[in-house]
């Protein structure tokens, strides 16, 4: 018995210590989008995305990104066009909302 009460604190330390696995997805419409002089890419919305961390209307991706030209090709479509975009995300960069390179994590375009 003794031995049950010993492992109890770590499992729930270790539980504890697990990262969340993705923000809720937010429907927004693009501000606007652009990079950095370093290549990052970022994403202004008019909603906020709720990543714990670093909670905000905006997105930022690191420059090498895999679905970096994607998403600068959603936003463009999506300002031209007034569609709403759908985001999830997984992580922080800096201060802004960021994917991390989980699967559950996208940025999509809905039809106008």
């Amino acid at each position: 018995m003794n031995k049950l009460f010993v492992a109890l604190p770590l499992v729930v330390i270790s539980l504890s210590s697990l990262p969340a696995y993705c923000s809720s997805a937010v429907t927004a419409h693009v501000k606007s989008f652009g990079t950095y002089g370093n290549g990052n890419v970022w994403v202004t919305l008019d909603s906020t995305i709720n990543e714990p961390g670093c909670s905000g209307p905006y997105l930022e991706f690191p420059a090498n990104g895999a679905a970096n030209k994607s998403i600068l090709a959603s936003a463009a479509l999506a300002l031209a066009t007034g569609a709403s975009i759908v985001v999830q995300t997984d992580g922080c960069l800096g201060n802004a909302a960021t994917f991390t390179g989980a699967r559950g994590a996208y940025f999509g375009i809905n039809p106008p």
